[in-house]
C-alpha cells in the first residue's frame, strides 16, 4: 500500500508543485491549506494531499477543512489495508480513480469517512472484484431511484437522503461507494443523444485490467445495460478524469492543468477518425473553432468542439451518427452534413467562405442497431432489494399525514417546505418552532424559494446569522416591490446553478467594509449608482477567470469573495449576490451576458459597455396540415433560437404566447429558429431559418409539414413485426395500406381528404375500426376490405388514431400516427 506514496507518477507532481501559487488562489483559506499540508506530512499522506490541492478547483480550496480531509485519508488508508485486490491498484488507479474528493460538479463532502465501514460491511464477503462492484451497486439501488432533477448536482450524501436523483447523480454516488472500497472508478457520459432529446451519465468501473460500464443502481451485469443500445450510434462518449493524465493508451479528447478528458467511444463501439480541414482560400486555417453537433432538444449542440492546428485540422473519434460539423473564424463560417459509415478513417474538408448561413433543411440519421444480449450469470435477489428499498423510503419519508394536518394549521407553507426537505425536517422543524417570530416568515420565504435537493443540503448551523441577514438587507429595499418578486429574487440564497451555502452574512460584512456607501437609503444613492458601483468594484478586485473548471461547481458569491477571482458567469452571480444582499432584487439575465435588477421594473446591467439600444423583437406562427399549431408548440420540445458564434448557441427563452404568436425579446443580432422531425428510428429532418429581430416585431410564418425527401423507414413510429394475422394479406411484394381509425374528427379529416388517393390505390387497401365504427358516410371507395380486428390494434400497441400503415410485402414503408393531412402525397411518394 506504502508504494502508492511514491511512484514515479509523483516526481513530476512534486517537481511542478508551486505552493505559492496555491495559497493565492485559496485566497482567505490559504492558512487551512496550509494546516492540511502540514498534517498530511505528520501522518504520512504528503503525496496524496499534494496531488489534491494541485487539482483542486478553486471553489474546494477556498472552502477546504484540514480534518476532513485527514478524516478522508484515514478512510481510504482502511480500506485499502482490507481489500483483497489492493495489490492490483497501480498507482495511476488510485491517483486518478480512487484518491479524488470529487466526481463532477456536485458539492463538497466527506462521503468516505461516512460511509468507510458501511461499505466494507457490504463486500466483505465478495469473492472478486466484479462481485464487489455489483454488491455496490445492489447498495445503491436500495438507497435511490432515478428521478429528474434541477440541472445543478447534489451531494452523494443528499442523493441518499432523499432517495432519488438524476442519471449524473446516481453515478456520483455509485462512484463514491465504489472509490471508498478501493475499485477505481470514473465518471462516463455522452454530452447528447443522437437519437432523442436529452443526455446520460453512468459509471465505468475497472476490474482486474479492463474498463467496463454499469448504469448506477440498475440491476444488470457489467457492460449489459439498457444504453449498451444506443452508445454505439451516439456522437462520442467521454470520460472525466481528476488530473493531468502523464501518459495513457486511451484517446484524450482534451486535456488541462487539473484535468484529463478521455474519449472513450472505442469502448461502445467500432467507430470512425473523423479528420475535419479547414480552408479560406485554398490555404489551411489556424485557429479556427470547429464543432461536431447533433440535434437535441430543438437545437444542433456541440457534442466537442476543438481549435485547428498550425495546418488546419482537427480530428475525433466518433461514432455511427450523422454529424453536422461547424467551423468559424472571425466573420466566415462553413458547414459539413456528415454520414455515418463503417470505414475507420474518413476526412473532409470545410471552406470558410461563408458570412452566414443559408436558409436550408438536412436529414441528420443514426444506425439502426441491435443489442448484443450478454449471458448473465448475475442473479440478484430482487424482492429482498425491493424490501431494503421500501425500507429506506419509509425512513426517510418522515412526515406523517398526522403531522402534515399538525404543519398546515400553523402555516400551510410548512408542509411544502418539510416534505420536500425529507429527513431534514428533523432538524428543521424544532430549529422553526424556536425561532423568534420576526425571523419565521424569513424562514418561510427563505425555504419555500428553495428545490428539495437544496433543502436537503441546508442544515441549520449559521442559519441564524443567514436569517438576520435577510432581514438586513429587507431594511433597504424600496417599498412597493411585490412580495412574488422579493421571494424570489432577494430572500432565495439560489441565485443559478453555484455551490449553495450560507453566504450572505460574509456578502454583507466584507462590503459593508469596502463600500459602506451601498448600505445608505435609497433616497441619497439611487439604485442605478448603487448597481454601477457594484461593477466598478467588482472589475477593480475580482480577478477574471477565462476558462470554467470541470470539476467543482460554480462559485457563489462568498466563494468569489474568498478566492479574489472568477469566471465572467461566477461574477454575475457575485454582483447578484451583493445586490441582494443590500435589499435590491436582481437575477442573472438568460443569455448569462449581463444582470437584471429591479428598481421599479426590470433594468440590464453588465461588464460591456452599456448601450441604451432599444430591445428588439420576432413572433412566430407554426402551421402543420394547414392547421395553426403555435399554442400546442414548446420551446425546447419543438423549436429553439440558436446562435452561430464560435459554435451553435441555443438561447435559453421563454417566448411568450400573444394573439396566437409566440413573441420573444432578442439581442440586436443574428439568430436561426431551429426545428425537426423526427422519425421512430431516431432519425431527425434539421430545419434552419434565418431571423432578424426588429423593434416592430419581425414576423414569421413557419410551415412544418412533413420532409418533402423522405424514404421507406423515415415515417415508420416504432419497430415494424408483422403480427401473424396479417401474413395471409401480405403475398409477394404486393402493396397494403391499413388504415385503423376510429369515430375522431382525426380519423375522419385524414380519410376525407384522401379518399381520391385511396380510390386510385392499386394495391390492398384495409380499413380496421377501433370498435363499432363505421367509414364516414361521404367516403367514395370501391375496393377495400373492412376488418374488425381489436386483438391486432392491441399488438400493435396502437393508442393515436388514425393510425396508417404502408407495407410492401411484409416491408414497412412508412407508419404514421393521428391527424395526416398528406396522406394523399405520402402514398403517390411511395408508389412512384
Amino acid at each position: 500500500m506504502l508504494n502508492l506514496m511514491t511512484s514515479t507518477i509523483l516526481i513530476f507532481f512534486l517537481i511542478s508543485f508551486n505552493t505559492d501559487s496555491l495559497y493565492i488562489r485559496a485566497g482567505v483559506n490559504a492558512d487551512e491549506v496550509k494546516k492540511f499540508i502540514a498534517l498530511a506530512t505528520e501522518n504520512g499522506y504528503h503525496d496524496w494531499a499534494c496531488f489534491l490541492v494541485k487539482n483542486m478547483p478553486d471553489v474546494d480550496l477556498v472552502n477546504l477543512k484540514a480534518l476532513d480531509f485527514i478524516d478522508y485519508f484515514n478512510a481510504l488508508k482502511k480500506n485499502l489495508k482490507r481489500v483483497s485486490w489492493h495489490a492490483k491498484i497501480t498507482p495511476e488507479l488510485f491517483y486518478h480513480y480512487i484518491l479524488p474528493h470529487r466526481v463532477s460538479q456536485e458539492p463538497l463532502e466527506n462521503f468516505a469517512a461516512l460511509y468507510v465501514d458501511t461499505l466494507y460491511e457490504v463486500i466483505r464477503n465478495s469473492k472478486s472484484m466484479r462481485d464487489a462492484v455489483l454488491a455496490i451497486n445492489e447498495w445503491v439501488y436500495t438507497k435511490a431511484c432515478y428521478e429528474p432533477t434541477e440541472r445543478w448536482d447534489q451531494t452523494a450524501t443528499a442523493t441518499i437522503m432523499r432517495g432519488v436523483g438524476r442519471c449524473e447523480e446516481l453515478s456520483i454516488l455509485l462512484i463514491k461507494a465504489l472509490r471508498t472500497i478501493i475499485i477505481p472508478a470514473r465518471h462516463t457520459y455522452t454530452p447528447w443523444w443522437s437519437h432523442t432529446n436529452s443526455n446520460h451519465a453512468w459509471v465505468e468501473v475497472w476490474v482486474d485490467g479492463n474498463w467496463y460500464c454499469i448504469g448506477a443502481g440498475e440491476l444488470t451485469e457489467l457492460n449489459d445495460t439498457w444504453f449498451m443500445t444506443h452508445t454505439p450510434r451516439t456522437s462520442i462518449i467521454k470520460s472525466l478524469v481528476f488530473g493531468q493524465l502523464l501518459s495513457s493508451s486511451e484517446i484524450v479528447d482534451r486535456e488541462g492543468e487539473t484535468f484529463t478528458i478521455i474519449n472513450v467511444t472505442p469502448n461502445y463501439t467500432n467507430g470512425t477518425w473523423l479528420v475535419v480541414k479547414t480552408l479560406k482560400d485554398n490555404k489551411p486555417q489556424e485557429s479556427v473553432s470547429v464543432s461536431i453537433n447533433v440535434y437535441n432538444y430543438s437545437a444542433l449542440v456541440p457534442c466537442g468542439v476543438k481549435k485547428t492546428d498550425s495546418v488546419g485540422m482537427v480530428c475525433w473519434y466518433v461514432g455511427r451518427s450523422d454529424l453536422f460539423i461547424y467551423a468559424q473564424k472571425d466573420s466566415l463560417c462553413g458547414f459539413y452534413i456528415w454520414r455515418a459509415q463503417d470505414k475507420s478513417e474518413d476526412t473532409i474538408i470545410i471552406n470558410l467562405t461563408l458570412h452566414e448561413l443559408p436558409d436550408t433543411a438536412f436529414w441528420l440519421r443514426t444506425t439502426r442497431l441491435e443489442k448484443v444480449q450478454i449471458k448473465s450469470r448475475y442473479r440478484p435477489n430482487l424482492k429482498k432489494l425491493k424490501l431494503l428499498r421500501k425500507n429506506h423510503e419509509t425512513k426517510i419519508n418522515i412526515l406523517t399525514e398526522e403531522l402534515k394536518l399538525t404543519l398546515h394549521r400553523v402555516d400551510t407553507s410548512l408542509v411544502s417546505i418539510m416534505s420536500k426537505a425529507y429527513a431534514r425536517a428533523y432538524e428543521l422543524l424544532p430549529y422553526y418552532f424556536d425561532l423568534p417570530e420576526s425571523y419565521k416568515q424569513i424562514f418561510i420565504d427563505y425555504f419555500s424559494g428553495l428545490c428539495s435537493k437544496d433543502i436537503v443540503m441546508t442544515d441549520t448551523i449559521g442559519l441564524m446569522k443567514e436569517l438576520h441577514a435577510i432581514k438586513y438587507a429587507l431594511s433597504f429595499t424600496a417599498p412597493n416591490v411585490p412580495e412574488s418578486i422579493i421571494r424570489n429574487y432577494l430572500i432565495t440564497p439560489r441565485i443559478l446553478s453555484e455551490q449553495l451555502s450560507k453566504w450572505r452574512a460574509l456578502v454583507q460584512e466584507k462590503i459593508n467594509e469596502a463600500i459602506p456607501e451601498l448600505f445608505s437609503p435609497q433616497e441619497f444613492l439611487p439604485t442605478p449608482e448603487k448597481v454601477r458601483i457594484v461593477f466598478d468594484w467588482t472589475q477593480s478586485n475580482i480577478t477574471k477567470k477565462k476558462i470554467p473548471e470541470p470539476f467543482g461547481p460554480q462559485m457563489n458569491p462568498g466563494d468569489v469573495l474568498k478566492a479574489h477571482c472568477a469566471t465572467e458567469l461566477e461574477s454575475y452571480v457575485f454582483v447578484v449576490g451583493v445586490l441582494r444582499s443590500i435589499g435590491i432584487p436582481a437575477r442573472v439575465k438568460w443569455d448569462y451576458q449581463k444582470i437584471e435588477y429591479w428598481d421599479g421594473n426590470w433594468y440590464e446591467y453588465g461588464f460591456k459597455v452599456q448601450t441604451s439600444e432599444p430591445k428588439k423583437f420576432a413572433s412566430f406562427k407554426f402551421f402543420a396540415n394547414e392547421k395553426n399549431i403555435t399554442q400546442d408548440l414548446k420551446y425546447y420540445e419543438d423549436f429553439s433560437i440558436t446562435e452561430f458564434k464560435d459554435v451553435p448557441t441555443r438561447l435559453d427563452l421563454e417566448p411568450v404566447l400573444i394573439d396566437n404568436s409566440l413573441v420573444t425579446s432578442l439581442n440586436s443580432s443574428d439568430y436561426y429558429l431551429i426545428t425537426g422531425w423526427r422519425n421512430g428510428f431516431g432519425d431527425v429532418y434539421v430545419r434552419l431559418k434565418k431571423i432578424k429581430p426588429q423593434l416592430d416585431t419581425a414576423k414569421y410564418v413557419l410551415i412544418l409539414t412533413l420532409p418533402e425527401n423522405i424514404e421507406a423507414g423515415d415515417l415508420v413510429v416504432r419497430n415494424w413485426r408483422t403480427p401473424p394475422t396479417l401474413h395471409k394479406y401480405l403475398r409477394g411484394n404486393t402493396k397494403t395500406l391499413i388504415i385503423i381509425f376510429d369515430e375522431s374528427e382525426a380519423s375522419r379529416s385524414t380519410i376525407i381528404n384522401a379518399q381520391k388517393t385511396l380510390n386510385d390505390f392499386q394495391g390492398k387497401l384495409i380499413f380496421i375500426p377501433v370498435s363499432k365504427e363505421l367509414l364516414p358516410p361521404e367516403l367514395e371507395v370501391k375496393n377495400y376490405e373492412l376488418v374488425r380486428n381489436v386483438n391486432l390494434i392491441k399488438t400493435l400497441g396502437i393508442t393515436n388514431f388514425p393510425s396508417i400503415i404502408y407495407l410492401q410485402g411484409p416491408k414497412c414503408l412508412f407508419w404514421t400516427e393521428g391527424l395526416n393531412l398528406e396522406l394523399s402525397r405520402l402514398i403517390k411518394h411511395f408508389d412512384s
